[in-house]
């Protein structure tokens, strides 16, 4: 994830990478600086942390998130990325936890745990279970038990755990509370096209069938714009993006004979599509992400805080459009899925694990 969040009050969250790692950026500095800061409390978090996070960023089996205020580093949080995933760090200053951070980070963690976890748990202090109980039960973490390791030598550690599913059922619930918090600065933003699909050309796309979609108005500057694709009715939901790798433009059956074998119909579906018009457009899409789960309109309209009106064939999403803020959103919670490998103020769990 290379895009910064940007939040009320000057606060912005940005992803630990992999070059940040490799290069030692300064933004690598202050993170490492922080998590090193909690040794007094985690007597061996400095091996965990030079053993376990850093090879595991490195590796993409972990995630890790900085967030920021004015410049200055007041959160940090880590999750170990497996079918049993590990939320094992989050440490936020305490002047910033009732900014919907801890919401906010939990969300980052279940984004990033979501290609593999079937489990999601982390271990804390029992005073933080206590005073934070609303928190957790929030997100669908219900039950908690004594934890064998104790990781701070003057208190006693717990262990907590729910279904994923559960979790990422909280955080679908939580989004448009969260949608008036978040303000995400994305380049990518600034180049989407929301667009119009039947339902049956959806279902070839999604199967790797399509990947040519013909239309009679369209325009070259498009190329390189990310799309996402709505279905029309009856379905009427988002169910993924590609990016607009080329614009042909030509008679019809010009463009018929050269992409016949691409658009997912039959000539004669074809000419009664195209009718009078001259030229047509073949838009050649490539890298088409299927949506973990197909996003209604009606899911969208609570995001937005209003009713959306979905697009006759396409149009920019732009910093004017209706769309910015759920379409920010959507952004996050479906990020694509990665090739698979073989809150408070105080921290939860920074462990062995």
């Amino acid at each position: 994830m290379q895009e910064t969040l940007k939040l009320k009050d000057d606060i912005e969250i940005a992803q630990i990478t992999r070059a940040d790692i490799l290069l030692h950026t300064e933004r690598f500095g202050d993170f490492q600086s922080r998590i090193l800061a909690c040794d007094d409390s985690y007597p061996n978090i400095r091996e965990w942390f030079y053993k376990r996070v850093i090879p595991g960023v490195l590796s993409t089996q972990r995630a890790a998130f900085l967030g920021y205020r004015n410049g200055m580093p007041i959160a940090t949080a880590i999750v170990k990325i497996e079918q049993r995933a590990k939320f094992c760090h989050l440490k936020i200053d305490e002047a910033y936890q009732y900014q919907h951070l801890g919401e906010i980070f939990f969300t980052l963690m279940a984004v990033e745990a979501r290609r593999l976890a079937k489990e999601v748990h982390f271990s804390l202090p029992e005073s933080l279970w206590e005073n934070q109980r609303k928190f957790f039960n929030s997100f669908g973490f219900q039950d908690i038990v004594g934890s064998d390791f104790r990781y701070r030598p003057s208190e006693r550690e717990l262990y907590c755990s729910a279904a994923f599913d559960g979790v990422w059922d909280s955080i679908q619930e939580k989004l448009p509370k969260l949608v008036s918090v978040f303000s995400i600065d994305m380049p990518s933003l600034e180049k989407t096209l929301l667009l119009s699909i039947k339902p049956d050309f959806g279902r070839l796309f999604l199967e790797g069938k399509k990947n040519i979609d013909i239309r009679k108005r369209f325009n070259a500057k498009w190329i390189g714009y990310r799309a996402i694709f709505y279905e029309t009715k009856p379905s009427q939901k988002l169910i993924g993006e590609a990016v607009i790798a080329g614009v042909h433009c030509g008679a019809p059956m010009s463009i018929w004979e050269e992409f016949k074998w691409q658009v997912g119909c039959s000539k004669e579906d074809y000419l009664e599509y195209v009718g009078s018009a001259d030229p047509v457009y073949a838009i050649e899409m490539e890298d088409f992400t299927p949506y973990y789960v197909d996003v209604s309109i009606a899911y969208m309209n609570a995001l937005a805080g209003t009713t959306l009106r979905p697009p006759q064939s396409y149009f920019e999403v732009n910093l004017q459009s209706k769309w910015l803020n759920p379409v920010s959103l959507l952004s996050l919670i479906q990020k694509p899925r990665p090739a698979e490998h073989a809150a408070p103020a105080e921290c939860i769990g920074s462990s062995k694990e």
